[in-house]
């Protein structure tokens, strides 16, 4: 028999009300777990029906705009008027909960240029080792251009639904009228969803793939030339930079785009951490000799990163010292050429390695994609000629 509470010792004592402490917890953590496990709760809190219904059924909380507001509250409205575009507008992946396959995206890319020609068009700018297509939307009417590129990595599947997501999005507001259509006015966006089309389609039907190379072993964001390439020597899997700068078909695709354009500034996605990377190849480093890009590059980008933190809620990475070694990425190259770039980082570190439907929903509507795109656009409009 268990002695009463009064003459158990104050250790004792403690170490129950531990316990049910511990108790408590658990099942406050299984209800949070399970009632919420489809969408991330907002860091602020929202008034009950300041909510969105995506369109797998789960809600999230966001910003509602009062009346008369200005242009920037407008946009963080725009995921719900998202929401109810008409199907035309939407990724039957989310819908359906499955994954986004490579036959989707050439569908999808199809649907859109056909659904908006005035405004859309696409291209195959090179094949993949395999002989996959590798596709570029053009969106928009004016002479600035962005690039906007995702899908390097391949076990980093989330951000070409999200992307392709986001800009049917962009342009159901664009046929609303307003800011979002006056911006494809000035600028046009340069759009590469899926850059490395095998590695993705592998890793969509190996969910424990954890590769981030193409079919040929190469690591592409360690592909592209620049000063410091290959200086990691690896010989295979992940971060092996090829057999030469420039060697990978995918690599080639995205290279003949910056001979074609001149970009106003570059964004390339990746995952994860729910970070902006903005500051490449060390310019304050005691050598110069080793001082690849000029001060105003990193100057520029970081100008960018900060006008997209303005409203949208990611981690600003400050300072990015790309060692011996560590080169080659599509950024590197981008900086090469004088774009400014920036790398954006999205999903939480803790994540299942294949997002579901409903963890990239979430990711969406945590980040605000569509704003985060018209901000892109807006930054290039305002740079100098």
């Amino acid at each position: 028999m268990d002695k009463p509470v009064c003459a158990q010792s104050p250790q004792t004592r403690l170490a129950r009300r531990f316990k049910s402490a511990a108790v408590v917890l658990m099942c406050v953590s299984f209800v949070l777990f399970f009632g919420n496990a489809e969408v991330e709760t907002a860091p602020a809190a929202a008034a009950p029906d300041d909510t969105a219904v995506l369109s797998n059924g789960a809600s999230v909380a966001l910003e509602m705009p009062a009346q008369n507001t200005d242009i920037t509250e407008r946009r963080k409205n725009l995921p719900q008027e998202a929401v109810e575009a008409p199907a035309e507008y939407r990724l039957e992946c989310f819908s359906a909960g499955g994954i986004y396959s490579f036959d989707m995206l050439e569908a999808d890319i199809a649907r859109m240029a056909r659904n908006n020609p005035d405004i859309v068009s696409y291209e195959t700018i090179g094949e993949s080792v395999e002989g996959r297509s590798i596709y570029a939307l053009a969106i928009g009417k004016g002479q600035t251009h962005v690039l906007i590129t995702a899908g390097i990595h391949a076990r980093e599947t989330a951000n070409t639904p999200l992307l392709m997501q986001c800009l049917f999005d962009f342009l159901y507001a664009y046929a609303a009228g307003g800011e979002y259509a006056d911006i494809l006015q000035k600028v046009t966006l340069i759009v590469v969803p899926l850059v490395n089309p095998d590695g993705y389609d592998e890793c969509l039907t190996n969910q424990d793939a954890a590769k981030k190379t193409n079919a040929a072993g190469v690591d592409i964001n360690r592909n592209f030339p620049c000063k410091y390439w290959g200086g990691e020597k690896k010989t295979a899997g992940n971060g092996y930079p090829g057999p030469f700068a420039g060697s990978e078909p995918e690599t080639q695709a995205v290279m003949a785009l910056f001979d074609r354009y001149a970009f106003a500034l570059a964004a390339d996605i990746h995952s994860r951490g729910r970070k902006i990377f903005c500051i490449k190849c060390g310019y304050k480093t005691k050598d110069i000799s080793t001082r690849e890009n000029p001060r105003e590059l990193n100057t520029a980008s970081l100008a960018l990163a900060q006008y997209l933190l303005e409203d949208i809620r990611y981690d600003l990475v400050k300072e990015r010292q790309v060692k011996m070694g560590e080169g080659g990425t599509l950024t590197d190259y981008a900086f090469s050429r004088g774009v400014p770039t920036v790398t954006l980082e999205t999903l939480k570190y803790k994540m299942n390695r294949l997002p579901s439907a409903s963890e990239i929903l979430n990711e969406y509507a945590y980040f605000n994609w569509p704003l985060a795109l018209f901000k892109l656009a807006e930054f290039a409009a305002k740079q100098p000629e």
